[in-house]
């Protein structure tokens, strides 16, 4: 089977850029011998002199300029150069243009027998299999994270790749049963991937101790991993943070990832504003988007690994799947998508239970268990990448079956 492992919409954020990395890395795992795997992305709107084009274009026609976006142009990567950092693969390239230019510079590829993820109907592929992929449906659990503009576009996008697309791939089971409540039924299959928590070999480089020294960190504490989206429901640790000084038990958490939410532009300040209220300044780190090796060097040496989100789309997000791959323990919220993983997790809460929280962090705080050893770690993460990438190549392969 040759599968053409289609990048571009996967290449906008970092978490779509880890999941194209897994994608790859887990089909050469799962895939036959015989298979080919063709990585595909497009070089509209990704060439260097069509960046100065829109860039003079700007400052031709707007004013004031918006010079944070003029050297995010200019320092941003191609898609081509960020495929083959991720993937080690250089890309075949679809030229832009209309939808009939596509059709025959994609086709002319080589051929091939199935194609995705996509995360649209790609309307210029003809009539060869292709694989629809879903985040989740949070949109439909928390509208109010969203205007009313964003979740009629959302359904009105789910709707399509539901009613189209011979093949779904999802994160988790809870997102495959929002579907069906919320969209079903459905014309294709609904895959959801199993959980693939894996290490790389690299992660264990870096000395936990000088990399804890260099961002000014207690010798004890927590992490939470999360981009600053409200969501992500930090508030609660806050609580807890509190409620320890309260009760003499002062403890501490790093917390890094990108401090800003679109959708929400005053959620940081208020988060910060809470920190001064609470008088747990002392008790807070806040590192923002920092190096993965550095962030992973930090996250090996904490207590343990904090998730208090109220929405995922996958078990725990990617910082549980990444400790859970290092060999560190996890304290997550208790909502369904997380249940999926309760064999790796030391210990749940209720999302909005302060209280709840702390005495988890206590509880393992005062429990000593031995680390896995690196070659166990990555004995493991690498069955577990193995198997999903066999889930995955069989998603495709039901996708091209379906097709004929």
């Amino acid at each position: 089977m040759k599968i053409a492992l289609f990048a571009d919409q996967l290449l906008g954020w970092q978490g779509g850029r880890d999941f194209l990395r897994i994608l790859f890395e887990s089909l050469k795992l799962g895939c036959a011998a015989e298979d080919e795997i063709i990585m595909v992305t497009r070089v509209r709107r990704d060439s260097f002199p069509w960046r100065l084009a829109q860039i003079g274009k700007h400052l031709l026609s707007s004013f004031p300029y918006d010079y944070r976006w003029i050297a995010h142009e200019m320092m941003r990567v191609s898609g081509g150069k960020l495929i083959e950092r991720i993937t080690g693969e250089r890309p075949r390239f679809v030229t832009s243009g209309g939808n009939e230019s596509q059709r025959k510079r994609f086709q002319a590829l080589r051929d091939f027998d199935v194609a995705g993820p996509f995360l649209s109907p790609p309307d210029w592929i003809d009539r060869h299999a292709w694989v629809g992929h879903l985040f989740d449906c949070q949109h439909k659990r928390f509208p109010h994270f969203f205007s009313h503009q964003e979740c009629v576009g959302r359904d009105d996008q789910f709707t399509k790749v539901l009613r189209v697309a011979p093949v779904v791939i999802v994160h988790s089971l809870d997102v495959k049963a929002d579907l069906m409540t919320y969209f079903g039924p459905v014309q294709g299959e609904i895959i959801a991937l199993p959980f693939a928590a894996t290490a790389e070999p690299r992660w264990f480089q870096l000395d936990e101790t000088k990399t804890r020294k260099k961002y000014r960190l207690p010798e004890k504490y927590f992490l939470c991993s999360n981009q600053f989206w409200q969501h992500k429901n930090h508030g609660v640790i806050l609580e807890a943070l509190a409620i320890a000084r309260a009760q003499g038990q002062p403890m501490s958490v790093a917390f890094t990832g990108q401090m800003q939410d679109d959708r929400n532009p005053g959620y940081v300040r208020g988060l910060m504003g809470r920190v001064e209220a609470l008088e747990i300044s002392d008790n807070c780190h806040f590192l923002g988007l920092i190096p993965k090796l550095e962030q992973i060097a930090i996250m090996r040496s904490a207590i343990a690994v904090i998730q208090p989100t109220l929405f995922e789309g996958s078990p725990g997000g990617l910082a549980v799947a990444d400790a859970i791959g290092v060999g560190q323990r996890v304290i997550v919220s208790d909502i369904p998508v997380n249940r999926e993983i309760q064999q790796y997790v030391g210990d749940y809460f209720p999302p909005t239970d302060a209280g709840a929280l702390f005495d988890a962090m206590c509880r393992l705080r005062e429990q000593r268990s031995p680390r896995p050893v690196r070659e166990q770690l990555l004995a493991e993460g690498l069955e577990r990448r193995r198997h999903f990438g066999r889930v995955l190549r069989s998603a495709f392969a039901m996708a091209a079956e379906g097709s004929r």
